[in-house]
């Protein structure tokens, strides 16, 4: 009786596991509202691998701390992966900030990134050459990006020309001070540009 009514569960709990209606998981990244592909793809990047990727780069600080001078010669400051506080963001001046708060900062800034990679480079890019990019891109900022003789030269297909010009980005953006760190980030930036797929 006991063996019958043991092999009846059984056999229940596989008919149950058979018929359940399958759902289809949902991506994090895309619950999330990123634009990033769910699983990589010959050009396309994931959210956890460039996530990854600028964690080993970046330095990660809890706390504000300063981060170069705006136009007009006032400070600005810095928190998390990176992130620039905007005038609107003046009380993480003083706080000290949480691992989730560290990857809801690095959220907001990185989809702008990689979309303003996306959007100004005009020549096809494998992902390693995407990745180091928006490395790059993450670290100059917007305006060192656009400006620079690296886009420009990318855009005309010289990739050899743009592996070339990666190692000079290695000054501060307070006052262009030679920084030893930079220098070691832009030697992996530019093995990562030159590495195949």
């Amino acid at each position: 009786m006991v063996l019958t009514f043991l092999s009846g569960g059984l056999l229940l709990y596989v008919l149950s596991r058979i018929f359940r209606k399958k759902e289809k998981p949902q991506s994090k990244i895309q619950s999330e509202g990123l634009t990033f592909a769910p699983t990589p793809t010959k050009d396309q990047l994931t959210y956890q691998e460039v996530f990854e990727w600028l964690r080993l780069k970046e330095n990660v600080r809890y706390n504000a701390y300063p981060d170069g001078k705006d136009s007009k010669g006032n400070p600005l400051y810095s928190i998390g992966m990176g992130h620039q506080i905007q005038p609107n963001e003046t009380y993480l001046l003083n706080r000290t900030i949480s691992e989730q708060e560290v990857r809801d900062l690095f959220k907001k800034d990185i989809e702008k990134v990689v979309n303003d990679v996306e959007m100004l480079v005009e020549v096809p890019l494998t992902r390693n050459q995407k990745l180091a990019l928006v490395s790059i891109r993450y670290n100059v900022g917007p305006g060192g990006f656009r400006s620079g003789k690296l886009l420009s030269t990318l855009n005309t297909g010289n990739y050899a020309g743009v592996a070339s010009i990666i190692p000079s980005f290695i000054v501060t953006s307070n006052g262009g001070i030679f920084n030893l760190g930079l220098q070691n980030r832009r030697k992996t930036e530019q093995a990562l540009f030159l590495k195949s797929v």
